[in-house]
């Protein structure tokens, strides 16, 4: 089995391509699953609705990127040996990295940026993080294409086109919604009042 900071790199670069893709499908999978709210199983869509969203959302992201712990420890202790301390130094490396990672968002970065920008940021960062290790030079150009597109995708790809107005609050994204059916809806992130 080979070991080699290039496959670490390819999943980290994976991680990001499916980070950035978070943001881009939500608002749809979102209006499909709460899309029944007047149907007669609306406490199955309450109850399973957020569940599926997130498991489509972020289940194959979260995966990948949990890969990359035990891939990191198995090629550090390849190069230096030390098995219990290179595991100590990494894992304390990594619960800073998780106390920055859920602090810093929450506190700083979507109050002030909002959800969209802050995944897309994070997805930013992460391929931008492993792209010197991807490998010969005609794959880091390719690769840094496809995160140029990704990053132009964010920009150019309206996030709602029924909105007559939107924006996001501390706690939530508000929007005034008005479909083609002449009312206006009251939206909080993806449930209606």
């Amino acid at each position: 089995r080979q070991i080699s900071s290039r496959i670490l790199a390819w999943l980290l670069y994976t991680g990001s391509l499916l980070t950035l893709v978070i943001p881009l499908i939500a608002p749809f999978l979102l209006k499909s699953v709460f899309i029944h709210y007047d149907s007669p199983h609306i406490v199955l869509t309450l109850l399973l609705g957020p569940l599926v969203a997130s498991i489509v959302l972020f289940g194959l992201p979260v995966f990948i990127m949990g890969t990359i712990s035990p891939y990191l420890l198995t090629l550090l202790t390849q190069k230096f040996g030390h098995v219990g301390s290179t595991s100590g130094q990494l894992f304390a490396l990594s619960t800073i990295g998780s106390l920055l990672g859920t602090f810093l968002p929450t506190l700083l970065l979507i109050p002030w940026l909002g959800t969209h920008t802050t995944i897309t940021l994070f997805g930013l960062l992460l391929g931008l993080i492993s792209l010197p290790h991807i490998g010969t030079r005609k794959r880091t150009t390719l690769a840094t294409l496809v995160l140029i597109v990704f990053a132009m995708a964010h920009i150019l790809i309206p996030k709602n086109s029924t909105d007559t107005a939107s924006t996001e609050t501390v706690y939530q994204r508000v929007a005034i919604n008005s479909p083609r059916d002449g009312l206006r809806y009251l939206q909080l992130d993806s449930g209606f009042g």
